[in-house]
């Protein structure tokens, strides 16, 4: 356990003691990492959350790797048809 880990575990007990947060919402926060953190979620809610976090993550690669793959082709083009005379 680093130290964020314990400043995160720390002010997660802080707002539950003050019931400013419920045992779900804190299931979500401490598992939406799931299976990088090592902790399973618990509640639908947290899963729910968890795979839709993957899936935007995923896509947000997916949108980053087209446009370089993207501007690798068109740079090769530009040089290919500037060195064809």
């Amino acid at each position: 356990m680093d130290e964020r880990d314990i400043v995160l575990n720390s002010v997660l007990e802080e707002l539950k003691n003050k019931k400013l947060i419920t045992e779900l919402e804190k299931d979500i926060i401490t598992t939406h990492m799931f299976p990088v953190a090592p902790k399973i979620p618990r509640y639908l809610e947290s899963w729910v959350v968890n795979l839709v976090d993957d899936a935007v993550a995923i896509a947000e690669v997916g949108y980053s790797a087209r446009n370089k793959v993207t501007y690798a082709l068109n740079f090769i083009l530009i040089f290919v048809f500037a060195n064809l005379r």
